[in-house]
């Protein structure tokens, strides 16, 4: 139950979790109690404990993931209506649907389909299914960004109500949420990671949607991954996990290829003409064509799509009007002051910004250090490509989704629903616009540089690329309609290309090419993994600090088999004025991870007490930068 207790001179709420025999000395009274019957059971108190000790974060930092802080829960149990309108599944979704036991107890599926396969018609049905027996079923997707269209369609589908959860609703929303959750109201619940932690009284099913998606890790307040806490759940409530997606992550492929996960193909459900795929050369382009990312061949195929009245997208991994500008006096770039990038200009707000941590520089007529006035501007943005896009084609109906865009309150629903509706001739976007968009009318796809992905300091570079990629070009001709997908690039010859013509066999034909590398390297899933981080003001402080660290967990990690990589200046040195190194903890994927880890937060807590240098430890990580 929540309790209002007294800390220090004020009063805060907290959570009676257990009891215990002896009381501290000096222990204060409960002012309040705030709940008449306790809404965690056994099972997501367990959830909670396990969660905990896997990551090695406090069950305070888990909480606040999802708790409600104030009022009291009220209301009676709704009594449940729904109205189904379900379409008739293929062969192929009935023969997923019926292997996937709702009430057999805990087992992974991987539900690998191309997209626009019908992935979300199985989930329908399984759905549908769980509301006849009153049940509660969680769709989890990576992004709030995805919810406003899929609550719609699973609402107008369903027939009911549908209960969102994320951390951008209000404390009240949250708490009505989570009250339908802790009274087994027969509900489906969608939400980003954070819905996890709900106190489900009925769970019957786990759906984890685009489960290979970099969102559902958690990188800052306890570091901690969705997806796999999906399965942590599912196996404490006994329940079955569905994972979804076109572009699995390799280490839960992996794992569904040597039997640990179930695996279930999906064709697609409209059968549809293979996509026309160009690679354009950016170098020939460049020699013989105005310097433009709109190169002539991508303009030909937008004037051949707006005439047939159907939809545009237009990817672009860079918002703002340029990546940096250069002083041709002196060579120096626009630079954060505090953190070691440059920075992005944004020409329509005469700013030059960080996108790492928000610093903000008015642009100015000349350079800063030699007084030039001669600049080059290097890169290109989302804005200036939907400027120069509404120049080539001012009789079409252009709009942009990027960050800039979607902090502006209600933008995001609006345009998808305004390019679902037809509405939106050429949308211009970053990654967001990969993801969940599901338009009838959209037949072409354009990437207009797509080298950005394989340029981060990262393992997983390519295997990112390629799922974007191949997403991207899952969003065109979901109806059936022919669709064309043109790819930018510098390097056309790179074999990732090659692969994404293979259609159904893509995937798999990467996957087991990525994989051979990753065994030879020693890198997940053929390694587990722990990254620590130390940061601090002082360059110098925090450089002997990590050497420190690094002998104290080396003597330590040696009886439990752990391999110490580093330590090393982290790939983005300089983050919001400080100065960070990286310590890599590497082990055998049955290894004593969590036993290390344990210990080495407990270690370092003692003897780094007085340090200013702060060290986090993030286990999994999914981004080293």
């Amino acid at each position: 139950m929540r309790v209002k207790v007294p800390f220090r001179s004020r009063e805060i709420t907290g959570v009676v979790w257990n009891e215990s025999a002896n009381a501290p000395k000096g222990l204060k009274a409960i002012e309040e109690v705030l709940d008449e019957t306790p809404f965690f059971d056994d099972r997501t108190l367990l959830f909670y404990e396990r969660a905990a000790q896997y990551y090695g974060i406090s069950l305070g930092e888990l909480l606040t993931a999802s708790f409600p802080k104030d009022g009291k829960f009220g209301g009676a149990t709704d009594v449940k209506h729904f109205v189904p309108k379900l379409p008739e599944l293929s062969d192929a979704q009935k023969e997923v649907v019926e292997k996937i036991k709702l009430n057999s107890g805990f087992m992974v599926h991987l539900l690998l389909g191309e997209t626009g396969s019908g992935k979300t018609e199985v989930y329908l049905k399984l759905f549908e299914r769980i509301l006849m027996e009153s049940g509660q079923a969680l769709l989890l997707v990576p992004e709030i960004s995805l919810t406003p269209q899929l609550e719609d369609r699973l609402s107008d589908r369903l027939g009911t109500r549908v209960s969102v959860f994320h951390s951008q609703m209000t404390d009240k929303q949250r708490r009505e949420v989570y009250a339908r959750a802790a009274r087994s109201e027969s509900d489906i619940f969608l939400g980003a990671r954070s819905a996890l932690f709900l106190p489900f009284r009925d769970l019957k099913l786990i759906v984890v949607d685009e489960e290979h998606d970099g969102s559902f890790k958690q990188t800052e307040r306890g570091p901690y991954h969705g997806r796999d806490l999906a399965i942590l759940r599912g196996q404490v409530s006994r329940v079955p996990v569905i994972l979804g997606s076109a572009t699995p992550s390799l280490e839960t492929y992996h794992h569904a290829l040597h039997g640990e996960y179930q695996m279930h193909h999906l064709s697609p459900f409209f059968k549809k003409p293979a996509p026309k795929i160009d690679v354009i050369d950016l170098k020939k382009t460049w020699e013989k064509e105005t310097k433009s990312f709109i190169t002539s061949a991508l303009q030909s195929a937008i004037e051949q799509t707006l005439e047939k009245k159907e939809q545009i997208l237009l990817f672009l991994n860079r918002r703002g009007s340029a990546s940096q500008r250069l002083c041709l006096g002196c060579g120096s770039a626009d630079e954060c002051k505090h953190c070691s990038v440059t920075l992005t200009i944004h020409s329509d707000w005469g700013k030059a910004i960080c996108h790492w941590c928000g610093f903000q520089k008015k642009l100015t007529p000349q350079c800063d250090l030699c007084g030039g006035k001669e600049f080059f501007l290097g890169g290109i943005g989302t804005k200036e490509i939907e400027a120069q896009v509404k120049s080539r084609f001012p009789e079409a109906r252009v709009a942009r989704l990027d960050r800039d865009e979607t902090a502006k309150k209600n933008v995001l629903p609006q345009v998808v629903r305004a390019f679902s509706d037809g509405k939106i001739d050429i949308l211009v976007g970053t990654q967001m616009i990969s993801k969940g968009i599901d338009i009838s009318k959209l037949s072409l796809v354009g990437v207009l540089f797509a080298d950005q992905g394989w340029g981060i300091p990262d393992f997983r570079g390519m295997e990112r690329s390629f799922q974007l990629l191949k997403q991207l070009m899952g969003r065109a001709g979901r109806r059936g309609q022919s669709s064309h997908f043109v790819i930018q690039t510098f390097s056309p010859d790179h074999p990732l290309f090659e692969g994404l013509r293979l259609g159904e066999e893509s995937f798999a034909h990467f996957a087991k090419h990525e994989l051979e590398i990753r065994k030879m390297a020693e890198l997940p899933p053929f390694k587990r993994m722990a990254l620590i981080t130390l940061s601090g003001k002082s360059e110098s402080e925090v450089a002997e600090e990590a050497f420190r660290i690094q002998k104290r967990l080396q003597k330590l990690g040696q009886p439990l088999q752990m391999e110490l990589v580093g330590p090393a200046p982290a790939p983005l040195y300089r983050w919001k004025g400080l100065y960070r190194q990286h310590l890599l903890v590497k082990s055998a994927p049955k290894g004593h991870l969590t036993t290390f880890l344990t210990a080495a937060m407990d270690d370092v807590e003692r003897a780094f007490a007085g340090s200013k240098v702060k060290i986090k430890f993030d286990r999994d990580p999914v981004q080293f930068m």
